[in-house]
């Protein structure tokens, strides 16, 4: 639009509303420079972002993905590189293509991302070579998205891409899903698509090239997960969408048998397993609700899992600090206990309500000065296996009150002393001090009646709480 010869043709008058009009148009605003301003290494970056995730990728991914589809395309058109090629090229495209921010790529504008889906859409040999250099499933999968359902290419084309995406689905087993942070190792992040993810892919791809390779690599893949076995978290759900698929749309395929009977041993073995409080009741109801898909019953499988949840609740929980997933637990196991034939469920009920009060004990603690009751620690204590001794407050030089020990501290509420404990318990290490400001209150909501926690404590007038 500032270009000499188009300004020719337009008078003056109509120029605002014709450039408004082309911005509207990303094949407008991007062809000429897409095609004629920068260097091909520059549009193989570009290239190599569009299949990333459409939010951004980390720039040691994207690194990935250019070193693979540049060098391929180098040496198919006879084109010059260099190590420092996806560097340069980097830098010649962040502001006015790319942005860059604490260390992720993403495209400037998202027009720049529609343009380059239609440029693709009449190249189907670029979409044959890219499927060549694709390294990551994720990759993969987005490519095969765009050629079946964003820009669908005609049948024939498609089992071209499928057949070209054989060298990116031998690398399934070994592609890890999740990959530690060169930044801080602590850390862990989601790096690439599930095991349940890569299988679908491997039956589409299987299905439309006809080719056998895909199905033994399924095969694998179900015989030995990436990572060494399949989650709940990540395959729980697709597990069961692949059983339905096999029997749905995959039944013909040779070998589909021997799939479902690996993916069937899967879903049973998530079960027989280790099953997370927040994994436990959407698994067991989607599993429950699948039952006609099994060949094998696995009823027995769900109420196991049910009872050992009801035995091991302490366990279940010593990590959960959320009050929505503690509640939500309990929901969980009143839904499923009586289908196991349990009623009473005031044992499972009281651990879940007094880590709800530890939680909320902590915070409270975290917040400021505070008092809490001889029967709060001392049911802490019990539940901790630990033994605690009841303590009673004493002004130390700086005028603050500390904890002390002695006979007259069981007797706390009859002296109408202020009782502490337990300075014994092993996840606090020690109550060794405690700091108030005069006549302090402390108020525990829902109070658990078993624990005797709870009510409003004043240190001036009450010996006990009420």
């Amino acid at each position: 639009m500032t270009d000499a010869m188009h300004l020719r043709s337009l008078p003056p008058e109509t120029y605002a509303a014709s450039f408004l009009n082309t911005l509207q148009d990303p094949l407008l605003v991007w062809d000429i420079s897409f095609r004629k301003h920068i260097t091909p290494r520059c549009r193989h970056l570009l290239f190599s972002l569009l299949f990333c995730s459409e939010y951004g990728v980390d720039i040691d991914e994207l690194r990935t993905s250019f070193n693979a589809l540049h060098p391929y395309f180098c040496k198919k058109f006879s084109i010059e590189h260099d190590p420092k090629d996806f560097e340069e090229a980097q830098k010649i495209l962040e502001g006015g293509y790319l942005e860059i921010r604490d260390r992720r790529v993403s495209f400037v504008n998202p027009s720049l991302r529609d343009y380059l889906i239609t440029y693709l859409a009449d190249d189907p040999d670029l979409l044959d070579d890219l499927a060549h250099t694709a390294v990551k499933a994720s990759w993969a999968d987005e490519l095969w998205t765009y050629v079946r359902t964003v820009r669908p290419l005609p049948p024939e084309q498609q089992r071209r891409v499928a057949k070209s995406l054989l060298q990116a689905a031998q690398l399934f087993p070994t592609i890890p899903i999740w990959k530690q942070d060169s930044r801080n190792p602590s850390t862990w992040h989601l790096y690439d698509l599930s095991n349940t993810d890569r299988i679908r892919l491997l039956l589409e791809w299987r299905t439309s090239s006809n080719d056998t390779p895909f199905m033994d690599l399924a095969l694998q893949l179900a015989n030995k997960p990436a990572g060494g076995h399949f989650t709940v978290f990540r395959d729980g759900t697709g597990l069961i969408r692949l059983l339905r698929s096999l029997k749905k749309d995959f039944a013909t395929l040779e070998g589909s048998a021997a799939l479902f009977e690996k993916l069937e041993a899967a879903v049973i073995g998530l079960l027989d397993g280790h099953l997370f409080p927040h994994e436990f009741e959407s698994f067991c109801d989607v599993v429950d609700a699948a039952q006609d898909v099994f060949e094998t019953d696995v009823a027995p499988h769900i109420d196991d899992a049910i009872t050992r949840q009801l035995e091991d609740v302490d366990s279940s929980i010593s990590d959960i600090d959320s009050e929505t997933e503690l509640s939500d637990y309990k929901t969980a196991l009143q839904k499923y206990a009586p289908r196991v034939g349990v009623t009473d469920l005031k044992t499972a009920f009281r651990a879940i309500d007094f880590r709800i009060c530890l939680r909320r004990f902590f915070q409270l603690r975290s917040q400021g000065p505070f008092l809490f009751c001889h029967a709060a620690c001392t049911a802490f204590a019990a539940q901790n296996r630990c033994q605690g001794r009841a303590r009673t407050p004493r002004q130390d030089r700086g005028g603050r009150r500390r904890i002390s020990g002695g006979r007259e501290a069981r007797r706390g509420r009859r002296h109408h002393h202020t009782t502490y404990g337990c300075a014994a318990v092993r996840p606090l290490q020690t109550l060794a001090e405690i700091s108030i400001e005069k006549n302090p209150t402390i108020i525990f909501p829902d109070p658990v009646r078993d624990h005797r926690l709870g009510g409003h404590f004043d240190v001036a007038k009450d010996s006990s709480p009420k």
